[in-house]
């Protein structure tokens, strides 16, 4: 999925690199990402601000020997990957509560069980 750049206010020579980087990082996750990257020239230090699906926010400043297109892409990287193993975590987790709710045996839902009544939301429980 491409990045929609809100602002990038680096010097012109490295924005297409670091948009690049910071793309390459992201990878094909789905949704639509955001890279909003502002220039602190008094800090002299690099905000990057990174927006993605399921409310994926991550921020961070690079200043000195950190601002490097290198060291941010990695940094990007590590974030969405962090964030796609919660997702992951996440999406197994429900699966897991929904599985495990399921009735089980031989008994359908609307018929009468020994034990539970009329099925498994019958109220008799």
């Amino acid at each position: 999925m491409p990045v929609q750049i809100i602002r990038n206010e680096v010097a012109r020579d490295l924005q297409s690199p670091l948009i690049t980087a910071i793309s390459f990082a992201i990878g094909n996750r789905k949704g639509i990402w955001e890279a909003d990257i502002a220039s602190n020239t008094e800090a002299n230090a690099w905000d990057v601000e990174i927006r993605g699906p399921n409310r994926f926010y991550w921020a961070r400043r690079f200043s000195g020997e950190d601002r490097d297109i290198e060291v941010i892409s990695e940094a990007v990287r590590a974030a969405a990957l962090e964030q796609a193993e919660l997702d992951d975590a996440m999406l197994r987790s429900r699966r897991f509560t929904v599985s495990s709710c399921a009735p089980t045996g031989p008994f359908r839902a609307g018929t009468r069980s020994p034990r539970r009544g009329y099925g498994l939301f019958s109220g008799n429980e």
